[in-house]
């Protein structure tokens, strides 16, 4: 076809579609720099905080194992969008999106483990406490886990598999009722220790503020708390809206730049 027989609308669907997936790589790659150029800012803390000591204790395990599974999980998440799917490469790809996605599950695992345990501590530990999130994190989890291999299973057996143009394109399927099981999960998980920790850590806050005495530890609990809560919270939000409204993430350009965020 040549391009005296391309129409306006043909070509502006093509010109969308360059831009969107410009938008999304992106995303991805700002999110991987700022992790990068935050694992080297703290790099030298790292190193005297978890490495010198010579006891390793459990936070030690959750510390590394978040850290360096976000790394990881960022690096292929980023490799997946310049390498070429090919038939030759399809076993190439399919490592590739294992390994980031093993990641995400190791990464999301730690994480919900610092959580609990902050909760643990705060409520100077409460082991029905402790006991209740550990649950409800390891459903979370568990419920990422079967997202990622059904929609895994599922575009692996699509007739079109071959015909992806970056290994990125190959997860494309993933179904959205585990999707939004999972984002529903890590929002309840999320609001429950934010729940807690506030209620816990308010009150001591501003009676501080109020004897004129310097903010102590909980005053920065509540502040990077109330941060991370609002920004990812927002996100899974969205994420299940655009789930259950599929017409709308179609019509939203930002639906799955908002995804990428969210799993960022």
């Amino acid at each position: 076809m040549s391009a005296s027989h391309i129409t306006p609308a043909a070509l502006q669907a093509i010109f969308s579609s360059l831009k969107s997936g410009r938008i999304e790589i992106s995303t991805g790659y700002a999110a991987c720099a700022l992790i990068v150029y935050d694992y080297f800012l703290t790099l030298s803390q790292e190193a005297t905080e978890m490495w010198r000591p010579k006891r390793k204790t459990l936070v030690f395990y959750l510390f590394t194992t978040l850290r360096y599974a976000t790394i990881l999980y960022q690096l292929t998440f980023s490799m997946s969008f310049f390498l070429p799917f090919s038939s030759n490469r399809g076993f190439v790809c399919a490592s590739i999106i294992y390994v980031e996605q093993v990641c995400f599950i190791f990464s999301s695992a730690a994480l919900s483990g610092v959580f609990a345990l902050r909760t643990f501590a705060i409520y100077q530990r409460n082991w029905y406490i402790l006991a209740v999130l550990l649950f409800i994190a390891t459903v979370k989890v568990f419920i990422s886990a079967v997202d990622f291999f059904v929609s895994a299973k599922i575009v692996t057996q699509s007739p079109s598999f071959r015909q992806f143009g970056s290994c990125s394109e190959t997860l494309a399927g993933n179904t959205a009722k585990w999707n939004t099981a999972s984002a529903g999960m890590a929002l309840g998980f999320d609001t429950i220790v934010l729940g807690l920790t506030l209620a816990k850590t308010v009150r001591t806050s501003l009676r501080r503020k109020e004897l004129g005495l310097r903010k102590s530890y909980s005053y920065y609990i509540i502040r990077d708390g109330l941060l991370y809560y609002f920004t990812i919270e927002i996100l899974l939000l969205l994420t299940v809206i655009f789930n259950q409204i599929p017409s709308l993430a179609v019509q939203v350009p930002v639906a799955k730049v908002v995804i990428i965020l969210q799993t960022s």
